[in-house]
């Protein structure tokens, strides 16, 4: 297995062919129904103000103050990474996702899953006490000038959201790792 944002661009593809909407517009009914404001599927939508600011010290990508971090890469990004939200509306977000609130429990079930090492379908498997719940689950992922981490311990009904301005390397994996062994409990 090899992660490849390709394949999230494909699905996002297969969403408007089966649909019949642009992806924006299918997320947006299907994926976010009463999230607010504070998450935008880019670059159909622009993250409302206040705008994070990225950290982008030593790249040449420069921000718009409309998109995150522009429009080129929100756009670029599409289904493989074109949202944007606040950390509160992210963590509430995968709260509702793998607690069986957006998706029917059969199709969480097959989220978190192990198809290969480390992951479900398209879900990073943090600590593999499956049964078919329990353990860490989540994603990380960045933007030029934003990494943002999620983790989600449905048995326990807790959800974190990190966001971190610029790249954290591996940082980000050792706060993911810390985390996970305070979700566990």
């Amino acid at each position: 297995m090899s992660y490849s944002n390709s394949n999230y661009q494909l699905l996002g593809l297969l969403i408007e062919k089966v649909t019949g909407l642009s992806y924006p517009a299918a997320v947006r009914r299907d994926l976010l129904p009463s999230l607010g404001a504070r998450i935008a599927v880019q670059d159909a939508e622009t993250p409302p103000a206040p705008v994070a600011a990225p950290y982008l010290t030593g790249t040449t990508t420069v921000p718009d103050d409309q998109f995150l971090p522009n429009r080129a890469w929100a756009s670029a990004a599409g289904a493989a990474g074109g949202i944007a939200a606040d950390a509160a509306t992210l963590a509430r977000w995968g709260y509702r996702l793998y607690g069986g609130q957006i998706l029917d429990p059969t199709a969480t079930v097959d989220l978190t899953t192990p198809v290969a090492p480390g992951y479900g379908l398209g879900t990073e498997i943090l600590e593999q006490r499956w049964a078919p719940s329990g353990g860490v689950i989540g994603h990380h992922g960045g933007i030029p000038g934003y990494t943002t981490l999620l983790l989600i311990n449905p048995e326990r009904q807790l959800a974190v959201a990190v966001q971190v301005p610029g790249d954290p390397g591996p940082t980000i994996d050792t706060l993911a790792k810390h985390l996970r062994d305070v979700m566990r409990g």
